[in-house]
């Protein structure tokens, strides 16, 4: 429960390089808070979370990684 331990304030974000998954949207938290709260259970959270359609995000953590990878292609100026 990756979200869930980074709400907590838990640092688990460090220990790696990149992250990828969905975004927690105000539908995703919800379910989330339900959960911390101790108002659903982990398998009922778990189907409801299941039924949302992902919108997924990444984040670089290493900045070697993303010196590496990450390459700036410019700008468009759009009227």
């Amino acid at each position: 429960m990756f979200i869930v331990a980074n709400r907590k304030g838990e640092k688990i974000a460090n220990a790696y390089d990149y992250i990828e998954g969905g975004v927690a949207n105000d539908r995703v938290i919800d379910t989330i808070n339900l959960y911390m709260a101790g108002l659903m259970d982990v398998n009922t959270a778990l189907i409801r979370l299941a039924q949302h359609l992902p919108n997924n995000q990444m984040c670089l953590l290493n900045q070697e990684l993303t010196d590496k990878y990450l390459i700036f292609d410019g700008t468009e100026c759009i009227e």
